[in-house]
């Protein structure tokens, strides 16, 4: 079991996250810690503070950012020759079934990925967690245990991604890639550039074992400039998807759509894309508005991710050296 923990300079955190990991009832894993950070040592310390010879700690030779320190944990093959991986982001956790369910429930299936439904915990100033009864995932995907790729991709339709912290594959039959390469320079989009890159079906698991944590606004900001970018890259990403498949995509769309009783929340996303004959029919009902802005985002604001070619090939990461500390 292999576990990539990305961080930088968070240190309580990241003890927090590995405290987790340290709790799982699944006990052969080894951690690698990302740190981006080529000046201090917070993040040697903690690792080495543990004394724990399954978490190596792996120093950035440059400064990557943390998307792209991110990206680079979700190599698809094994990079310290493990059958299974997951993320750890250094602001999350995981309860203590998380990584033996998740094998079982693969092993048992014969699948190779699995997204996990994960608990939203708030995180106050004080980077103290708070429990909610809420879960990240569930409404797009319900009580369905397996999703084919088109059911996957479509999610991005219904303002819907796989997420981070609930990805869990085997590094030994997974046929997709996830990661998405250094056009992608935003996290949030990252999430639906994995998404339209699930090739495979994979299995959802509704039970939540992750704990994906809420930033309160001095912690975590999105500009209005960044919604805006992000809205333009989900709509090139719903371009490219079509092009990609066509009418059988459509078709699963449509049939989504009428599981979810969410036919409205289609039409203003094909909208938005001026698909037609959805945009016709918008016409028709002289309710414009979706086509007015979907027109206006692709004119007026720059494609964050134009030269993103993801879903078009398998990504490789152009290095995948490591280098133990």
């Amino acid at each position: 079991m292999e576990v990539r923990i990305p961080t930088f300079r968070r240190p309580l955190l990241l003890k927090r996250a590995l405290a987790c990991l340290r709790n799982q009832t699944h006990e052969k894993w080894i951690a690698l810690v990302f740190d981006d950070d080529a000046e201090k040592s917070e993040a040697h310390d903690v690792v080495h503070s543990l004394n724990d010879p399954r978490v190596r700690y792996v120093r950035n030779e440059r400064r990557l950012g943390s998307a792209l320190n991110l990206d680079r944990a979700f190599r698809a093959r094994a990079l310290a020759g493990a059958s299974y991986a997951f993320v750890l982001e250094d602001d999350n956790g995981i309860l203590p079934e998380f990584i033996s369910e998740n094998v079982r429930m693969l092993a048992a299936r014969g699948h190779s990925i699995l997204l996990r439904n994960q608990l939203i915990y708030d995180q106050d100033d004080q980077q103290c967690w708070q429990p909610t009864t809420r879960c990240t995932k569930g409404w797009y995907y319900g009580s369905q245990s397996e999703l084919s790729f088109l059911e996957v991709q479509g999610s991005i339709f219904f303002n819907d991604c796989i997420a981070n912290g609930g990805l869990f594959w085997d590094t030994r039959r997974v046929r997709s890639e996830f990661t998405v390469g250094e056009a992608v320079t935003d996290s949030g989009i990252q999430e639906f550039c994995r998404t339209v890159q699930i090739v495979e079906p994979i299995l959802f698991g509704a039970r939540p074992l992750g704990i994906w944590t809420r930033m309160t606004n001095s912690q975590s900001v999105r500009s209005f400039e960044s919604n805006r970018r992000f809205g333009r890259a989900v709509q090139h990403l719903r371009i490219m998807c079509i092009a990609a498949h066509g009418k059988s995509l459509v078709d699963e769309l449509w049939r989504t759509a009428a599981r979810l009783s969410a036919t409205k929340m289609l039409e203003s996303a094909l909208a938005d894309i001026f698909f037609l004959p959805v945009s016709l029919r918008y016409m028709t009902a002289l309710d414009l508005k979706p086509i007015v802005k979907g027109l206006a985002r692709r004119m007026l604001v720059v494609n964050p991710i134009s030269g993103y070619r993801g879903m078009h090939r398998q990504c490789a990461y152009r290095s995948s050296r490591i280098r133990l500390v």
